[in-house]
């Protein structure tokens, strides 16, 4: 994945928390990942030339991953409950 596109999904899901938006959260955070994983801190296509501010991204992905951890139902402790018929009466 190129720079470029890193950058549309990093922009495209940034406003994860406005709605609230856990699945959005994922998806920038994913986003950032791949930023922060590729190495490209700064790249050029054409006449456009973009810089990525690797600490303010690592940042945001932290705060995405705050909103996710507290606005997630799947990360919610699970309880299982069994229902038994043995001491029914009727």
């Amino acid at each position: 994945m190129d720079a470029a596109e890193l950058q549309k999904q990093f922009e495209a899901n940034a406003n994860f928390d406005h709605p609230a938006d856990v699945e959005r959260a994922h998806r920038f955070i994913l986003a950032c990942r791949r930023i922060l994983g590729s190495g490209i801190e700064e790249w050029q296509h054409g006449s456009e030339r973009m810089r990525f501010n690797l600490k303010y991204i690592e940042n945001e992905m932290r705060r995405a991953e705050e909103f996710a951890a507290a606005n997630s139902t799947t990360l919610a402790p699970r309880e299982v409950v069994f229902a038994s018929m043995e001491n029914f009466r009727a």
